[in-house]
């Protein structure tokens, strides 16, 4: 099995290349970008991966909206594990970012990590057709 390693996308500049070049997955509880990682990715994450691990970059906007400090940081471990759970499976080299809607303080974890394994199928099969 292959090691990923979750870098996190830190700067603005990377959060509008995965907007601008993304596939776009809406559903009730999120709203969920996804695109190719390019081949400088190093430049959007202002880290690099090592040569034996394989790297995705993830990013999330959670608002102030969405709820106070302890439910946003609840939401974001829970995300980060999703994703690593899912690239260690299924890798592939692709920059993701998330954006949480009010409803999905209703979901638990196991229907948070259903709903998005769903979208990034999804995502992933389009993105393939796409390229």
């Amino acid at each position: 099995m292959r090691r990923v390693k979750l870098l996190s996308i830190k700067n603005a500049k990377a959060f509008e290349y995965v907007n601008k070049e993304a596939i776009k997955y809406t559903c009730r509880f999120f709203v969920v970008y996804l695109a190719c990682l390019p081949s400088d990715f190093e430049i959007l994450s202002n880290k690099s991966a090592s040569a034996e691990s394989a790297a995705v970059l993830y990013g999330f906007k959670i608002s102030r909206k969405y709820g106070n400090s302890v439910s946003r940081n609840l939401l974001k471990r829970r995300l980060k594990n999703i994703y690593l759970n899912y690239f260690q499976e299924n890798y592939h080299p692709v920059a993701i970012t998330f954006i949480p809607r009010k409803e999905i303080t209703n979901l638990d974890f196991t229907e948070i990590k259903m709903e998005i394994f769903k979208a990034i199928n999804w995502l992933i099969k389009n993105l393939e057709k796409k390229a």
